[in-house]
């Protein structure tokens, strides 16, 4: 069917890019990163209580603009005519959370870092999912934002991005950001 599946357990990735740039991403910065978001803000996300051995996340990592909108399309996701050059809501990144499965479908642009960028800032809204349910949309939507701008140094996630954040900026330097149970405790809905 033209596609490429890789298997790596928790993650299942299926993609029409060329296997000399899906497979070392995969590989490589997605299990990475899947790790360390686990290890520094979701430790409990290994596998649902009861749950089935399915993959936390499927992925579907597309070549192009064009073959991204038709993958949204074929999933029933609706694509406005402004989405197809990317003027509208339909971003480089789509996360699903159902009953059964979470996926994401990523537009690669033959750009590394940004491809590497949404998979991250989209595996957060997995986990988070996983984790915490319940947690509203802006503590949701602000650390999967934060991790996005993140890269990979020596192990860990290091943030840098040099936009306003102020206060969060200054806690991850110094290595004093709230764990995310410690943020949601303070959360009233």
């Amino acid at each position: 069917d033209g596609y490429l599946y890789i298997d790596k357990g928790d993650l299942l990735v299926v993609s029409d890019l060329d296997p000399s740039t899906a497979l070392p991403l995969v590989s490589g910065d997605f299990l990475m990163n899947m790790q360390l978001l686990r290890r520094d803000f979701y430790p409990r996300s290994a596998q649902p209580a009861g749950g089935k051995s399915l993959p936390l996340l499927t992925v579907f990592l597309f070549k192009n603009r064009e073959s991204y909108i038709a993958g949204l399309r074929k999933i029933g996701i609706s694509v406005a005519a402004e989405d197809e050059n990317n003027r509208g809501a339909v971003r480089d990144g789509y996360y699903y959370g159902g009953k059964e499965r979470n996926f994401i479908l990523i537009n690669y642009r033959d750009n590394y870092a940004q491809g590497l960028a949404t998979y991250t800032h989209e595996m957060s809204h997995a986990l988070m999912r996983r984790e915490f349910p319940n947690a509203p949309a802006w503590i949701n939507e602000g650390i999967a934002t934060m991790v996005g701008h993140c890269r990979l140094v020596n192990g860990r996630l290091q943030y840098y991005y040099n936009g306003g954040l102020g206060n969060a900026k200054s806690a991850l330097e110094a290595g004093s950001l709230p764990t995310v149970a410690e943020m949601l405790a303070l959360t009233k809905r």
